[in-house]
């Protein structure tokens, strides 16, 4: 009964008996938000739970979510929609001009802390399956779209260095802008042997631009002290 009710309140009751392969990303994302109101955790964690979502869907999700801190649970609401797309979404275009985008982005914190295998190895990136390819960059459309554009200037940039005079200033300029992500990479493992941990506390209201202004900052939570108060480390910001 409390599932039926959960489902109902995300708009799956007509999904009550479909398995989670008949289920969308979509409709998967509203099923883990489902059983966040059927187990009544003291906190939940909302990594990108609109993600793949309609608007009116995306609407609901969120308003759950609003009636389940109301109820008195801590919720942490994640997105990195532009993070994502500049680490994951287009990991084929070339490494040199991805990683100067990433080092000129606003969202350059968070996108390093996203950093997964596709980023290590481009190769990878072949072997994916390309419906789901598309799909992934379909519900980002907007950032991939921006992104790709931006690396598409630099590329034709480059392009037209090798063709002009100049070449030489224009062409180190190209490999030295990226140098601040590679200094970063060589000095990870050290980073996180000896970042110091400090506490903060996330205010009521606005509690979400908080969480967004850390991870701009390249401060990782590592823990909850209390229910408004976590441990944070900067593992990922680039100078």
């Amino acid at each position: 009964e409390r599932a039926a009710a959960a489902l109902d309140a995300v708009g799956l009751s007509d999904r009550l008996a479909h398995k989670p392969g008949q289920l969308s990303g979509g409709q998967q994302q509203r099923v883990a938000i489902a059983r966040a109101v059927v187990t009544h955790p003291g906190v939940v964690l909302a990594d990108e739970p609109t993600a793949g979502l309609d608007p009116e869907a995306a609407a609901d999700v969120l308003a759950l979510l609003g009636r389940l801190h109301q109820a008195g649970n801590t919720v942490v609401l994640i997105t990195h929609d532009r993070a994502a797309a500049l680490i994951s979404h287009m990991p084929h275009v070339v490494a040199t001009a991805l990683v100067n985008e990433l080092v000129t982005d606003p969202e350059r914190d968070i996108a390093t802390a996203l950093a997964a295998g596709s980023w290590r190895d481009m190769t990878r990136v072949a072997l994916t399956d390309p419906d789901r390819t598309r799909a992934m960059v379909e519900e980002d459309d907007a950032n991939v779209s921006r992104l790709l554009r931006d690396v598409s200037s630099r590329l034709l940039a480059v392009a037209d260095a090798l063709d002009g005079e100049g070449r030489d200033a224009a062409l180190t300029r190209f490999f030295a802008e990226g140098d601040p992500f590679r200094t970063f990479k060589t000095a990870q493992a050290d980073i996180h042997t000896h970042a110091s941990e400090r506490i903060v506390e996330l205010p009521g209201h606005g509690w979400q631009t908080a969480l967004t202004d850390l991870a701009r900052r390249g401060e990782h939570i590592v823990r909850f002290a209390a229910p408004r108060t976590v441990v944070v480390r900067e593992l990922s910001h680039i100078r």
